[in-house]
């Protein structure tokens, strides 16, 4: 007979027991945020920042007038230089459309 104490738990079971993270062996230590209270405290790890990607800027021209969130307003006909998502945006409500070369 075997001891259910004793026995490795199935991967597939829930477990009552918060698993730490794994980080890489060179990994700095996690920034701590505080401690939860009660008999036995544990440490409360802070959530690492996502970093800021910086996004690809496009030329679109404007058919409307825009007033990006600058705060600068910008006249219709202008071609002005947006973050791609701002970009689709405005050409998706048809406030805006990519503007051709002189050749084409």
């Amino acid at each position: 007979m075997t001891d259910s104490k004793n026995k490795p738990l199935d991967p597939g079971q829930a477990s009552t027991t918060e698993q730490a993270p794994i980080l890489p062996d060179d990994a700095a230590p996690p920034e701590v945020e505080g401690i939860t209270p009660g008999p036995s405290p544990t440490s409360i790890i802070a959530d690492p920042k996502p970093k800021k990607v910086k996004e690809k800027m496009v030329e679109v021209r404007l058919k409307f007038d825009y007033w990006p969130e600058e705060g600068e307003r910008k006249s219709a006909g202008e071609v002005v230089e947006v973050p791609v998502s701002k970009a689709k945006q405005l050409i998706g409500q048809g406030k805006a459309e990519i503007p051709l070369g002189e050749d084409d």
